[in-house]
């Protein structure tokens, strides 16, 4: 069968992408073309029919949808959208034409918990309109499948991760100098005690539960699942981890956020605050149910692979 990805050389699609080929897909990935694939150098990528395309453009005079039906798929992955303007332009042309889609979600469509770990099942309660925008796609792909008009599937990933670009650090933002600190051994600052959580997920696992989606199609379709680890991390808990992974003795000191909040750069505090307010756990027991499927990665392998590539790779 054909697939074609979108998004195909982002952080998920990098991955996707070889593991499609591997199953035995005729794959095309689309992408802007702005980069390369973090697997780029994968065998598998010499067999994909590579295609440079911006959505945008083709979205704004409603082609898209036309465009991406013209390579004649069987499945569709869509990496990349976050609008339901986005989702209905797919699935109108979609529908009645492709044996399935699979929509990438986000665990932001669930906000704050009410309990923990969290279900696919559990109610929603989006703090931003990104998550928001998530939940509204799910119900709608999910509700054409119960239609009888498109067999659709969404994943929802946690805090993508894997070799290629550096993950969301122990203090819960993006600013590299953290790990260059722990690789140090120089001290770290974390908000409040440190138990605000991550849950991360390894993208070569967000690309076996699309292939399980794939091959259990009576089960998947019109379903969402969780994508993630099988636990989350603590901040000082993957704190600690890094250190170790470095050889080094955790040197972590903690003040009260409001505290560090002020010490920190206003946009990497504003990342840091989104995490801490989420605090995600989610529950991988539907897929393992339904689906058979149980992560490759845990939380800390996931982190410590990227960690480990940026290393390599001279960026610490």
């Amino acid at each position: 069968m054909k697939a074609v990805v979108i998004g195909a050389t982002g952080h998920t699609g990098s991955y996707m992408v070889p593991a499609l080929v591997r199953r035995g897909y005729e794959v095309v990935a689309i992408s802007r073309g702005g980069r390369q694939a973090y697997t780029k150098d994968c065998s598998e990528w010499k067999s994909v029919q590579t295609v440079i395309a911006d959505r945008k453009p083709l979205e704004a005079d409603g082609s898209f949808g036309r465009f991406i039906m013209s390579f004649n798929p069987d499945v569709i992955c869509d990496l990349i959208c976050y609008t339901m303007p986005q989702a209905v332009q797919i699935a109108e042309a979609a529908a009645g034409h492709v044996r399935h889609l699979i929509q990438i979600g986000s665990v932001w469509a669930y906000g704050y918990a009410a309990t923990q770990p969290t279900r696919e099942s559990d109610r929603k309660n989006p703090l931003d309109d990104y998550g928001r925008n998530k939940g509204l796609i799910e119900d709608y792909l999910c509700g054409l499948t119960k239609n009888h008009k498109l067999a659709a599937t969404v994943i929802h990933p946690g805090h993508i991760s894997g070799r290629g670009w550096a993950p969301i650090n122990p203090q819960g933002n993006i600013d590299m100098e953290i790990f260059k600190k722990i690789k140090r051994g120089q001290e770290i600052i974390l908000p409040d005690n440190g138990l605000s959580t991550l849950h991360h997920v390894h993208a070569e696992d967000i690309a076996g539960l699309t292939l399980a989606c794939l091959d259990n199609y009576s089960a998947s379709a019109g379903e969402a699942f969780n994508s993630v680890c099988e636990t989350n991390l603590t901040l000082r808990g993957y704190a600690e981890a890094v250190y170790r992974f470095f050889g080094q003795t955790p040197a972590i000191k903690y003040e009260s956020w409001q505290t560090l909040k002020a010490r920190l750069d206003p946009g990497q505090a504003g990342i840091t605050q989104d995490h801490m307010d989420k605090s995600p756990c989610c529950s991988m027991e539907k897929a393992r149910r339904t689906l058979g499927f149980v992560p490759r990665y845990s939380s800390v392998e996931t982190v410590l692979d990227a960690i480990s590539w940026l290393d390599q790779n001279g960026r610490l």
